[in-house]
This record gives C-alpha cells, sequence and structure tokens, in this order.
C-alpha cells in the first residue's frame, strides 16, 4: 500500500489498518502504515481507534461465545489451577479491567487485555467498547505523537 493510496482512500484505510492493529499477526505491520502517514490526523486516529474497538468487539463476542468451555476446562487442569493460585492478586475486577486496558491501549497484542476482560462478569458491551475505544485511541495517540 503506497502512501498515495492510502491518503486517496483516507478514512477506509485507516479503519482496515486499526482493526488489523489490534491483532498479534498483523499489528506490526499496520502500525507501520498507520503510523507512517506525513498528514497522520486526530481523524485519522479516530476512525483508526473505531478500527480497532470493533476488532476488540468481535475478538471479546468470539471468546465469550467460543471459547468459555474450552477455557473452563483448560483452568481446572492441575498446572492451571496452581498458576492461578499464585496469580490471586488479579481475581479483583478493578484489577483485571486495569490491565486490560494497559494492554489494549499498549502495542501489545489486544487478544491479552480483551481475554482479561472477557471474564469480567459485570462488563456491559457498550462499557466494554467505550473502554476499547478510549484506550485503542488514547495509546495510538501517543505512539502517534512520540513517532
Amino acid at each position: 500500500i503506497t502512501q498515495s493510496a492510502t491518503e486517496e482512500l483516507g478514512s477506509i484505510v485507516a479503519f482496515i489498518l486499526g482493526f488489523l492493529y489490534s491483532f498479534s499477526f498483523a499489528g506490526g505491520f499496520a502500525a507501520l502504515i498507520l503510523f507512517s502517514y506525513d498528514s497522520f490526523s486526530f481523524w485519522y486516529i479516530c476512525v483508526a481507534a473505531c478500527g480497532a474497538m470493533t476488532a476488540d468487539f468481535v475478538l471479546m463476542r468470539f471468546i465469550q461465545l467460543e471459547l468459555t468451555d474450552e477455557f473452563t476446562r483448560l483452568f481446572q487442569e492441575r498446572p492451571f489451577r496452581i498458576a492461578l493460585h499464585r496469580l490471586s492478586f488479579l481475581s479483583p475486577a478493578p484489577v483485571r479491567v486495569a490491565l486490560a486496558i494497559f494492554c489494549i491501549g499498549s502495542p501489545l497484542p489486544d487478544e491479552l487485555g480483551i481475554l482479561l476482560l472477557a471474564n469480567v462478569r459485570e462488563l456491559q458491551p457498550r462499557t466494554m467498547l467505550m473502554l476499547s475505544f478510549a484506550a485503542n485511541f488514547t495509546g495510538m495517540y501517543i505512539i502517534a505523537r512520540i513517532l
């Protein structure tokens, strides 16, 4: 994707790159293109954060609907019970949410943050969307200003 092509398509490309930014396998590639704009503006960050928020919501729904039983069985195994016992400080929901927001907002793979959020039962989808947008926007804005 050349810079002139991305400037012509603008918002569509920013949304797609934001969507890809959330996944570990494409995050580096998407960030490289996303932050290489000469005219990377506040608007592009908003649109890219919307794309990343959409990807995070898709990930969360997939984890909640398809993988809940798998994780339940996995965490009943002895090595995982021991590890969970040692990581018991992560039990309170506010700690998990704070750690998840950090993972989502940072260049770390969003899958880890979404996995932490998927287990918070009190979290409504609307709240998750707002948290995801705010974290992605803040992280992208900081990265864009540093570069």
